[in-house]
């Protein structure tokens, strides 16, 4: 065999001996780019990435692109930072699919898309999306929640949404039933599906589902801070102090330097 040939029969062979031995979802961001990285993790979650049809679970660092879908399962919470500076807390039994994540530098728009098919999260939005054309929305089955700058959860079960503002600043949008109604910070409000959502209460006077599903969300180490990346800057000083006796931080939560 000519030496050509045999070169291009090795190369063959080595690609083909690097895609088997590769780990699932390698190569994944090939073309395209990361949007996110998980930050923080608790008990078991799963990513399923585009074009595959098996999830694949999650290690630190792992990062997220575009349409990525992350599920968790009983006790597992997850953090993931955005590159648009926002901190996403994925709580327990969520299924969560990164639908859109867009930033036009041309016309300084950005915009991010969440489908929360059934579960809990809540965002720590950076300040970039105080500005004028940048949106945080969150779909779910029953209703559209759009926040713009602030710190908010959201919670569905397919049949019944609900969402509260838990930040300091900030407005919160609740669409469900061809009605928009809007909460100031420390407000919430629920719907079920076709209706129209319930006047907004302050979150301190919330039945204990909702007082719950606000909590679902949290890492109890967890602190509101002016921007996501300042959140997990105090995470990382947390670590470099760790003293495993005094700590009341579990063991099974990971932090990493952003």
């Amino acid at each position: 065999m000519p030496y050509s040939g045999i070169a291009r029969t090795f190369v063959g062979w080595l690609g083909m001996l690097m895609m088997l031995l590769a780990p699932p979802g390698w190569g994944h961001d090939a073309a395209v780019n990361p949007v996110g990285q998980i930050t923080a993790m608790q008990g078991r979650i799963m990513v399923t990435h585009p074009g595959d049809t098996k999830p694949v679970r999650v290690s630190i660092p792992q990062e997220i692109v575009p349409h990525d879908v992350i599920s968790t399962e009983a006790k597992a919470r997850s953090k993931i930072l955005f590159q648009n500076d926002t901190l996403l807390t994925i709580g327990e039994n969520s299924l969560v699919e990164i639908a859109e994540h867009i930033y036009d530098s041309s016309v300084d728009t950005r915009s991010v898309t969440l489908k929360l098919k059934e579960g809990k999260v809540r965002a720590l939005v950076g300040p970039i999306f105080g500005r004028k054309g940048a949106k945080f929305n969150v779909h779910t089955p029953t209703a559209l929640v759009v926040s713009q700058g602030t710190y908010f959860a959201v919670w569905t079960d397919g049949s019944r949404s609900g969402a509260a503002n838990i930040g300091t600043t900030g407005h919160v949008s609740f669409t469900s039933g061809d009605r928009t109604v809007v909460l100031n910070p420390g407000q919430f409000t629920v719907a079920a599906a076709h209706l129209a959502p319930a006047a907004p209460s302050l979150v301190l006077g919330a039945p204990a589902d909702v007082k719950q599903a606000v909590i679902s969300t949290e890492f109890t180490e967890g602190a509101v801070a002016k921007s996501a990346r300042e959140v997990v800057q105090r995470f990382d000083q947390r670590r470099e102090s760790f003293v495993p006796v005094q700590s009341s931080i579990p063991a099974a939560i990971v932090f990493l330097r952003p």
